[in-house]
């Protein structure tokens, strides 16, 4: 069986034009400035768009990031320095707790909390009374941060959630009151 081939050019020109380069540049000189149009227009879209939203931001740059707490060591060392001396009891760990859900049958989110506080230095019968009920203070910060949704804690402001949960420490102790509560990790998951 013999195939016949056909001339992929148009009639009226030779194979002589279709080799020739001018021909090809009269055909398409066209797409590399339709393609340079196309990249230029992209970026400049990217740029304003870029620019809008930095300039029309409500909040600043890294507003959304936590300042971490400062580490149990300083805080003493600074303590040491005025007539407040503290330690610190850091034996809680790392607790994970579910947040309330945002409606009434959606899961809530992951958060990663971990406590610790600062008391009185010296004071050996509140640091005993801390360790005997270490299960009743992690069930108190559990229970806390099980009936608000992430929303509600983000709106309520870390200073806030630490005062409350300090109340709620200090209203099951007897010997004595924790003075403060810091975070080390404070991270919520979804």
């Amino acid at each position: 069986m013999r195939y016949k081939f056909t001339r992929a050019f148009p009639k009226n020109r030779s194979m002589n034009d279709w080799q020739n380069q001018d021909f090809y540049d009269e055909k398409f000189n066209f797409l590399p400035k339709v393609l340079l149009i196309v990249l230029v227009s992209l970026a400049a879209v990217i740029m304003l768009g870029t620019i809008i939203n930095l300039a029309t931001r409500d909040t600043a740059i890294g507003s959304n990031y936590r300042h971490s707490d400062p580490e149990p060591q300083k805080v003493i060392k600074n303590s040491k320095k005025t007539d407040q001396s503290v330690d610190a009891y850091t034996a809680m760990g790392q607790l994970r707790i579910n947040t309330k859900g945002a409606e009434e049958n959606a899961p809530g989110a992951l958060l990663v909390v971990s406590p610790w506080f600062t008391y009185p230095s010296a004071d050996t019968a509140l640091f005993e009374e801390l360790q005997q009920k270490e299960r009743q203070e992690k069930s108190l910060i559990t229970n806390y941060f099980s009936r608000f949704t992430k929303e509600d804690l983000l709106a309520r402001g870390e200073a806030t959630v630490k005062t409350d949960i300090v109340e709620l420490i200090n209203s099951q102790l007897v010997m004595g009151k924790v003075r403060a509560v810091y975070f080390d990790q404070y991270t919520f998951f979804e």
